[in-house]
């Protein structure tokens, strides 16, 4: 582990040339694993902020609604494209 944390640091070092920004990278990797454990842990859905029992994806509504306006939008360009013989 510690071999690999010494690559990780040389290859951030070589891509921003600075170990200042190498080392502001690997110090935000416990906040933002600590952060995504409290997420998961929590009962908060990331979409919409509600319980993970609610729904994430799009409802059935907006799923219809869309198809309608693809309908009318395809009627529309059939009556105003020229007829070809």
């Amino acid at each position: 582990m510690p071999a690999t944390l010494v690559v990780i640091v040389v290859l951030l070092n070589t891509a921003f040339n600075s170990m200042r920004h190498a080392a502001l990278i690997l110090a935000d990797v416990p906040f933002a694993t600590a952060s995504g454990l409290w997420r998961c842990r929590s009962q908060v859905n990331p979409c919409r902020s509600r319980p993970r029992s609610a729904s994430c994806g799009i409802r059935r509504r907006d799923v219809e609604l869309q198809r309608a306006w693809m309908e009318e939008r395809a009627t529309r360009r059939l009556r105003q494209s020229p007829a070809k013989s």
